[in-house]
C-alpha cells in the first residue's frame, strides 16, 4: 500500500476547504450589510418618533400655556426639529410626497438631527396632520432614507385629542 495522498485527493480536499472558507466569507459579509441595514431602519424609527414627540409636546404646552389644545396644529405638511416649539411648512417641488418635499432633510452636527438647506444624511422627515373632528387631529411622521436597495420609508400615526 502506498502512504500519503494522491494529486486528485489533494485537489478536492482543497476544493473543499475553499469552498467552505467563501462560504463563511460570505456569510459575514452578508450578516455586516444586514445590520447596517437594521441601523439605518433603527434610527429612522428614533426619528420618526421624535416628530411624533414633538407635536405631542406643542400639544401639552397649549394646555399649560391655557390656549386651545390644537393651537399651532392645523392641518397640513410640516418639519420640526427635536427642540421646536412650532412647525415650520413643508415645501415641495413637483408633488407633495416627502421625495418631493424640498426642505425635509436632515443635517447630524454633535450627535443632533436637524432640517437644513443642504442634508448630510440619507434621511428625510416630513410630519403631517390631519383633522378628523373639532376634538381630534391625526399625526403622522414619516422618515425616508435612501440605500443601495432603494428608498425606504417608516411612518408612525396617531390620534391626538382634547382630552380636558
Amino acid at each position: 500500500m502506498k502512504k500519503g495522498f494522491t494529486l486528485v485527493e489533494t485537489i478536492v480536499a482543497a476544493t473543499l476547504i475553499v469552498t467552505a472558507l467563501l462560504g463563511i466569507i460570505a456569510l459575514a459579509s452578508y450578516s455586516y450589510s444586514i445590520g447596517g441595514r437594521s441601523g439605518e431602519a433603527l434610527l429612522a424609527t428614533s426619528l420618526a418618533r421624535e416628530g411624533m414627540e414633538v407635536m405631542r409636546a406643542i400639544r401639552d404646552s397649549n394646555w399649560l400655556a391655557l390656549n386651545d389644545w390644537n393651537y399651532g396644529l392645523s392641518a397640513g405638511s410640516f418639519i420640526a426639529n427635536a427642540d421646536s416649539t412650532s412647525l415650520t411648512q413643508a415645501s415641495f417641488s413637483g408633488g407633495s410626497t416627502i421625495k418631493d418635499c424640498t426642505n425635509c432633510g436632515l443635517c447630524l452636527s454633535s450627535g443632533r438631527y436637524f432640517h437644513c438647506p443642504s442634508p448630510n444624511t440619507i434621511y428625510k422627515r416630513l410630519l403631517q396632520i390631519t383633522s378628523l373632528s373639532p376634538n381630534e387631529i391625526r399625526i403622522s411622521s414619516q422618515v425616508l432614507w435612501r440605500t443601495k436597495a432603494g428608498d425606504q420609508t417608516i411612518n408612525l400615526q396617531q390620534i391626538l385629542t382634547n382630552w380636558r
